[in-house]
């Protein structure tokens, strides 16, 4: 009897691409769970591979893929891992920027002598005067189209209505997916320390030193600004260091200890 063949489709080189799929096919391989392979952008012979496969994960970044799978292969198993509610991201989230849906103004007191004001064209100072700051404005903020961002959102609900198996790594999204997927699971990240050998406690903790890891990504920005007071009380009665490895936020962490180690590639 063969072993079950799982195709992940193609993975970046952030937090999620490493938690939720590149460990994983390292770990499948490792343990000899299943012949697993992280297919590439641009690579050879894709249909053979495809129909070879018995299992295909993918993501959001990987919805054209997806699509074209369930297409042309109706019956072949697709698993779809989404691990961000972006169907409601925080305007205070940098991942509005790819997520958000609506144009955000911020009202403030004395907009005309704001830097903004003072260099927007004449035409556009009747706006601000009326709506105050662009935050994510379309067509004002660089980068920012909430048109093109809703493609995003049609994507995640094609995809949990189209694959067989909806998956996230909390109780919470999970229950978010069950309102359009017909099966959804609980996967947790997963963490192999062996990829990160120089940040391992028993090597670099300092005798009495309490370390806090975290890995993740920059839409965490938010969650880590509610946590700042916590951390300064704890950093006042213990000798605590934060080790973060993916991304940091340094606009939060004044006066913390950090350890920071940025993402590479594998």
């Amino acid at each position: 009897m063969r072993k079950l063949r799982v195709l992940w489709l193609p993975a970046d080189d952030g937090g999620c691409g490493y938690h939720r799929v590149k460990i994983f096919n390292e770990a499948l391989n490792r343990l000899g769970i299943a012949e697993s392979g992280i297919l590439k952008v641009g690579q050879e012979h894709i249909e053979q591979l495809v129909e070879a496969s018995d299992v295909i994960v993918g993501r959001l970044n990987t919805y054209e893929f997806i699509k074209t799978v369930k297409e042309s292969w109706p019956d072949k198993v697709v698993v779809f891992d989404w691990d961000d509610n972006t169907l409601e991201v925080s305007p205070s989230n940098t991942a509005y920027k790819e997520f958000g849906s609506k144009d955000v103004w911020v009202k403030v007191d004395n907009v005309k002598d704001t830097e903004f004001y003072k260099d927007a064209p004449k035409e556009q100072r009747a706006v601000l005067e009326e709506k105050g700051l662009p935050l994510w404005v379309t067509g004002i903020t660089e980068g920012f189209n909430r048109y093109a961002n809703l493609s995003q959102h049609t994507n995640l609900l094609w995809c949990l209505q189209a694959c067989d198996l909806a998956t996230s790594p909390t109780p919470t999204l999970t229950a978010l997916w069950d309102k359009y997927a017909e099966k959804s699971a609980v996967v947790s990240n997963c963490l192999d320390l062996g990829f990160y050998p120089d940040v391992r406690v028993e090597r670099k903790r300092a005798k009495g030193e309490v370390r806090l890891g975290w890995s993740g990504g920059s839409s965490h920005s938010g969650d880590w600004k509610e946590a700042v007071p916590v951390l300064e009380r704890l950093s006042k009665k213990y000798n605590l260091k934060i080790v973060m490895a993916g991304s940091s936020y340094p606009e939060h962490f004044k006066g913390l200890n950090i350890e920071f180690h940025p993402w590479v590639s594998s």
